[in-house]
């Protein structure tokens, strides 16, 4: 799905999704980017997407005697470290993942939801929601230590982060996927800006729309953008920000806000919307709420953008249509599957590799394309990874893509991934695993990533370190369930982060792949590795 500045906004009653950064279904936090099968987004310095959690096959077992949940959240990662948030004890773990030092940090009562800010240099920051007495604690981790530098009122309930692209803004709300039996009238309308820009740091308290599904920046940070049911609310960020319109999205903004599938451009000047049954896409001008329809021929599956915004990916019918943003004056290019029935698509971020898929029925094909930066050439085909494919993602550099998949009937196998090149003459591979793949992160280069396999019924979990060009691949055991992966670039390690207790979090070296584990993050300032 959409990555990084390309906004993607899904509103989905059905949409498959988890929290942000690879963490499980039932981990909510940021760690190393966004969710959803198909889906990617950047954060930190990694890319991540999960598949889902749980065992495979047979019927539902009885649970472990006393299974004991870490109370750690899924980490987040910022330019040097991983942190995690425990909301039992009030503090925050810093890890350094090359020397394995743990730093603990006092924030408020039951810090909960935590996200990483822009780093700079060798200073790293972080805000946390304190869900126990609604308010953030805004942290900054150095060579010197880690210090709580400011505590601001957030309103109650808020669950989920949103930060602008220079980390000037963020925006605490209330996302309702991760809450249990909410009351159909409770609207989650509060949101909390945060101005993180000088010393005289403020939050204040505004209104959106009813239910709002997720929140997006401008590249130029003066304004915020919150898909609720209604439509648009757009929030004018400033001296003084406010909300200053609701846009509608379609012609009736109460029928089936669930059916809508949104795009904002990074210039905040457009927003394209797909409906769930339309072969017309929606080009709704966010100054004017001026609203276009283009007809592309076929029903309008999945909607994307470039990072740039230059460019919208829409599957419609069997073909992905490439339409210049705005969609005007040119001819769409298009690429055909003939009979192929792929229904997802899953761009590269610069836009010049996509695959394609259907998880809605069991499929083991996956349609890749690659094209010039014009799209004037484009180059395609159809590959059998022999799995059911549930998600597939391509690398930040746009040279492979990673397709994960449940094995069919009759395989030894409990799932099973394949890693696609972008360049058509080469062969693809397909590696069986022993656990269902759950969790995929990249780094920001694309030369590596990291796979972690889970099965909670056979008690089987384990991470792949991939390296991209050679496609190769070394399986790195694990002792507990993996909730979140990611990859710290400036030190060179990947990471999973498991269900313990006292915290566990296993490194591996993308070099050397050697593997430590912490276990016990507030047993000591210093933890061994195993």
């Amino acid at each position: 799905m959409a990555a990084s500045k390309c906004f993607k906004l899904v509103i989905a009653a059905l949409a498959i999704g988890v929290p942000a950064c690879g963490a499980s279904d039932d981990e909510a936090g940021d760690a190393a980017g966004a969710p959803a099968p198909g889906g990617s987004s950047s954060k930190g310095g990694s890319s991540s997407s999960s598949a889902g959690s749980g065992g495979s096959g047979g019927s539902t077992p009885l649970p472990p005697e006393e299974e004991i949940e870490s109370s750690y959240r899924a980490p987040v990662v910022t330019g040097n470290y991983v942190w995690s948030a425990n909301p039992d004890s009030g503090r925050i773990a810093v890890i350094d993942p090359r020397t394995l030092v743990v730093r603990l940090a006092e924030a408020g009562f039951q810090p909960s939801e935590l996200t990483a800010l822009p780093s700079s240099g060798d200073t790293d920051r972080a805000l946390v929601i304190n869900s126990g007495s609604d308010d953030v604690t805004l942290l900054r981790a150095d060579a010197s230590g880690v210090t709580a530098e400011l505590t601001l009122p957030v309103h109650p309930g808020a669950n989920a982060w949103a930060v602008s692209p220079g980390g000037r803004w963020a925006i605490a709300w209330t996302d309702v996927t991760r809450l249990e039996g909410a009351d159909p009238t409770e609207g989650f309308q509060d949101v909390t800006v945060v101005d993180l820009s000088s010393d005289d740091a403020y939050s204040i308290g505004l209104s959106v729309g009813f239910r709002p599904s997720q929140i997006v920046f401008d590249d130029a940070e003066t304004a915020a953008f919150v898909v609720t049911e209604p439509g648009l609310s757009v929030i004018e960020l400033g001296a003084e920000p406010a909300v200053s319109a609701l846009v509608e999205l379609t012609e009736d903004p109460i029928d089936n806000p669930a059916s809508r599938d949104v795009n904002v451009t990074p210039d905040g000047t457009l927003a394209l919307v797909r409906v769930e049954g339309s072969s017309e896409l929606g080009v709704v001008d966010i100054g004017s709420g001026e609203r276009k329809l283009l007809d592309l021929g076929g029903a309008i599956t999945d909607l994307d953008l470039s990072s740039d915004g230059s460019r919208a990916y829409a599957v419609a019918g069997n073909e992905l249509v490439v339409l210049p943003v705005p969609p005007e004056g040119v001819s769409p290019s298009r690429a055909g599957f003939g009979d192929e029935v792929l229904r997802s698509v899953s761009p590269s971020s610069d836009g010049a590799f996509a695959v394609l898929y259907s998880n809605a029925f069991p499929s083991s094909r996956v349609g890749a394309v690659a094209a010039s930066a014009d799209w004037a050439e484009v180059e395609q085909r159809v590959v059998d990874v022999k799995a059911i494919v549930s998600s597939a993602l391509t690398s930040p550099d746009a040279r492979h893509a990673i397709v994960l998949g449940d094995t069919p009937a009759g395989s030894s196998k409990a799932g099973a991934f394949a890693l696609v090149p972008a360049q058509m003459d080469r062969v693809i591979k397909i590696v069986g695993t022993d656990a269902p793949p759950r969790l995929v992160s990249f780094a920001p280069n694309g030369e590596h990533a990291v796979l972690a396999t889970r099965d909670d019924v056979a008690e089987s979990y384990g991470a792949y370190l991939i390296e991209l060009a050679g496609l190769a691949e070394e399986f790195v055991p694990l002792s507990s369930p993996p909730v979140s992966v990611g990859i710290v670039a400036s030190k060179s390690r990947a990471f999973v982060a498991q269900l313990h207790p006292e915290g566990r979090i296993t490194f591996v070296d993308l070099e050397t792949h050697d593997a430590h584990t912490l276990t016990g993050f507030e047993l000591a300032a210093k933890v061994s590795g195993q």
